[in-house]
């Protein structure tokens, strides 16, 4: 479940900021064991300065909960490229709390710095020539992996929810295809930064996607990107969620286009080895 961590931006005082979402997590712990570990939420993060966000992610990290954090990157002050954040990633890596980063359609251009202000070169052209086809969370995936900070914090995770799998297996090939192109010695988007890989080892390796209903077109291509990266999502009780049509809509494309040992890696085994969530299997 996600934690309200839309509202958290409109409260203005610092200290009371901070004071209502160690509220809110302390309740989601007390639920999760309540519950007996049956109702997991993900942890907002008080995300307007670095050191409330580091301050309540590494207090969260010690209720070692099977779970993540969310971070508002649509109401953040500066775009998740900014070094300001650098602190939060390496935080998250060290915890291994996973990213997530939900779909906003007011997040804009600002993720890959267009109209920022006091931001160090970060690949910005890159980002902008890979997206031009794409849109939002395509511009999430290119801020995370372009601009380093996978490369420089190698244990963080992030989350791409609400994302959608069928722009995935383009925007990943283009990733390569545009960060190469002209070859090493006479780049076209010549990098202000260089990577120590490629840029789709660190998709692979540390950015993961969650859908809700896709075509069954999108999920043929997901075995390029692999199917470790994307994870099923209800949106349950939201208003585009297909419930009470969820399997007919979200599992039978997956089903029809992968297989029934990929649907349940996809609605199942990728979310319990990414949050580390304790199962009973049956023998």
């Amino acid at each position: 479940m996600n934690g309200p961590y839309e509202q958290i931006s409109a409260i203005k005082d610092p200290e009371l900021r901070v004071a209502c979402v160690r509220v809110v997590n302390d309740w989601a712990r007390e639920l999760y064991e309540e519950s007996n570990g049956r109702f997991i939420m993900l942890l907002p993060l008080p995300c307007q300065t670095p050191d409330e966000a580091v301050g309540e992610l590494m207090r969260v990290a010690k209720f070692g909960l099977p779970t993540g954090i969310i971070f508002d990157w649509v109401n953040a002050p500066e775009p998740v490229l900014h070094q300001m954040w650098e602190p939060v990633w390496a935080a998250a890596a060290e915890t291994s709390l996973p990213i997530n980063l939900h779909a906003n359609p007011r997040g804009g251009s600002r993720q890959i710095g267009v109209g920022v202000s006091g931001l160090e070169p970060r690949n910005q052209s890159l980002m902008t020539v890979m997206n031009f086809p794409m849109g939002l969370m395509a511009e999430l995936m290119s801020a995370v992996v372009l601009s380093g900070i996978c490369d420089r914090h190698p244990r963080v995770r992030f989350v791409l929810e609400e994302a959608g799998v069928g722009w995935v297996p383009f925007i990943f090939w283009r990733f390569d295809r545009e960060y190469d192109w002209g070859g090493p010695t006479s780049r076209v988007f010549r990098p202000d930064i260089l990577l120590s890989a490629k840029p789709t080892e660190f998709v692979k390796r540390q950015v993961f996607f969650t859908f809700e209903v896709e075509e069954e077109g999108g999920f043929r291509r997901v075995p390029e990107v692999g199917l470790r990266n994307f994870l099923w999502a209800s949106d349950f009780p939201g208003l585009d969620s297909p419930w009470p049509r969820s399997r007919e809509m979200g599992h039978t494309p997956v089903e029809a286009a992968l297989g029934k040992e990929a649907l349940n890696q996809l609605v199942f085994e990728n979310a319990v080895n990414l949050y580390k969530i304790p199962v009973t299997r049956e023998h």
